[in-house]
């Protein structure tokens, strides 16, 4: 089973999918991994290049279940507002060309799972923190806490299909 895990972003959306044979911390071995950047593209066209990047990843990796970051409802509304159609466009698509439910989890929930506890960190702080984490663990996403994000996200979504996942020791 192939297992996605997806950062909506307007700025850069991130995916990783995740073979639930995956060998833990085998970074080699792990199927793919993209940020999509739409650069300076504004409105539906970068929607829609987001959308489509979304649904030839899917496509490429045979994906069969797919883990969504619950939006950031801290943003202004008007950044809300933008990011729910971009997340309602890819949950459409995916639905609509491979019959993907998508399932979303908070970021909370799923840093759980891999990390732990990591307390109240401010949101630069935060990000710092599982970038260094990923470093120490010697991941393939280098800087980008985008892809480390979509990890996470996919990470948990192994553990809730009931497949091995890294796990805060």
């Amino acid at each position: 089973m192939n297992i996605m895990g997806l950062d909506m972003s307007l700025r850069g959306t991130a995916m990783v999918v995740v073979s639930s044979d995956w060998k833990l911390g085998d970074w080699d071995n792990l199927l793919g991994w993209q940020r999509i950047n739409p650069g300076e593209m504004r409105g539906i066209k970068r929607i829609d290049m987001i959308v489509e990047g979304v649904l030839i990843f899917a496509n490429d990796y045979g994906i069969d279940r797919v883990f969504v970051e619950q939006y950031a409802f801290g943003f202004r509304t008007s950044s809300v507002t933008m990011l729910a159609e971009l997340g309602g466009a890819i949950k459409y698509s995916l639905y609509e060309k491979y019959a993907l439910d998508s399932v979303a989890v908070t970021p909370g929930q799923a840093r759980k799972v891999i990390f732990g506890n990591l307390g109240r960190l401010k949101r630069k702080e935060l990000k710092a923190t599982i970038v260094e984490k990923f470093r120490l663990m010697h991941s393939p996403f280098g800087e980008n806490d985008d892809l480390c994000d979509a990890f996470v996200i996919a990470n948990f979504g192994l553990s809730e299909c009931g497949f091995p996942a890294l796990v805060s020791q």
